[in-house]
């Protein structure tokens, strides 16, 4: 989690100091409540540091100070909610396999007496929601993102042409001391002064440093090509198949997006194709689509209001075969008027004997 990162305003005007990350969860006896709160918060290079105040009116935060003062207790662990992760080099650690929290709040942070979570930096993280999240129970990676095997293939390839130039260097060094050393065993060999048996180590020495011929040059560099051609195409293979798997995840996720759509009624089965397609371009546009879209009336729904429509119409026709008097009478002249204007008028003309207006 990067320093750099850190949001900590929201913690400054509310500087939560807790237990374990133990939060109150309602108005329940002996529940362990906040025990404090920090002061001084201030961030220095990589450091964020703060002064913690123990509630001096609580029993159990006082049990906690003096363990802290004595120097049993030793550890504070920090509670943040992610918001973004990168990939960068620079911002990775040697060895790292999950991207590192580019920015973060921080949300509270506790005294512990042993670190929430070992394998995330002794860090307890939290959900939108400020809900804890239990890695026990969920996968860190749907917060945290793996790091793709790519950066490492990267670093394959450019380890194998660095130890080719340094291969390739070296030749040419040896060449060059093998040339030196023959000249001056020609020399040696020549001297009256030098002794047969100094001939005889120098003679079997110049055979071992023969420098090689051009053809068995040649099939060396042919063979470190080859080489270099193989580990070259391996890493392109390793990056069609994370750059499939990395596709699969993401049809995978807009399909089951979808999916829930459909099964809460928000969208037809045709519409599950444009859902996908449009999850598969932005995943988070999608989701803020589906969550807008209202529930589609059900099959039942359908069929009642189908059958009350069906008996206001059977109703007005029986209203229709009566006289303008019983309707009156039933008050139901306005209701024929604006629901049968054609039978309205004959009903008024039998009444009236003259054609009604407006109508």
């Amino acid at each position: 989690m990067l320093t750099t990162g850190a949001i900590l305003e929201p913690f400054k005007k509310n500087p939560l100091m807790l237990f374990n990350h133990i939060r109150p969860e309602g108005n329940l006896k002996n529940q362990i409540l906040p025990i404090g709160h920090w002061q001084d918060i201030e961030v220095n290079g990589d450091e964020i540091s703060g002064v913690p105040y123990f509630d001096d009116k609580d029993e159990f935060a006082m049990t906690i100070f003096h363990k802290v003062e004595g120097g049993h207790i030793r550890m504070c662990s920090a509670g943040a909610e992610p918001i973004e992760t990168s990939k960068k080099k620079s911002d990775l650690l040697p060895g790292q396999k999950l991207a590192s929290v580019s920015k973060w709040i921080l949300k509270e942070a506790s005294i512990c007496d042993i670190g929430a979570n070992p394998d995330a930096l002794d860090v307890a993280l939290y959900d939108s929601s400020d809900r804890l999240i239990k890695l026990s129970e969920t996968s860190i990676e749907n917060f945290i993102p793996k790091i793709t095997t790519m950066s490492k293939k990267t670093t394959t390839a450019g380890e194998a042409l660095s130890a080719l130039k340094k291969a390739q260097e070296a030749k040419k060094t040896a060449a060059d001391a093998i040339k030196l050393a023959q000249s001056k065993i020609s020399i040696a060999l020549a001297d009256e002064e030098t002794s047969e048996e100094e001939k005889t180590q120098l003679s079997e020495g110049a055979e071992e440093t023969e420098e090689l011929s051009d053809e068995d040059k040649d099939a060396k560099i042919e063979e470190l090509k080859k080489t270099l051609a193989d580990t070259q195409a391996q890493l392109a293979k390793l990056h069609e198949d994370a750059k499939l798997a990395e596709e699969a995840e993401e049809d995978k996720k807009a399909t089951a997006l979808a999916d829930k759509a459909y099964n809460q009624r928000k969208i037809k089965l045709s519409g599950k194709d444009g859902i996908i397609t449009l999850a598969k371009a932005n995943m988070k546009k999608a989701e803020e689509f589906v969550a807008g879209l209202p529930v589609l009336p059900s099959v039942k729904g359908v069929i009642e209001n189908s059958s009350k429509e069906d008996h206001a119409n059977d109703e007005i026709v029986k209203l229709s075969q009566k006289s303008f008097d019983e309707l009156f009478k039933l008050g139901k002249v306005n209701e024929v008027k604006l629901n049968a204007p054609e039978a309205y008028k004959k009903i008024y003309k039998a009444k009236f004997g003259k054609d009604p207006r407006n109508v």
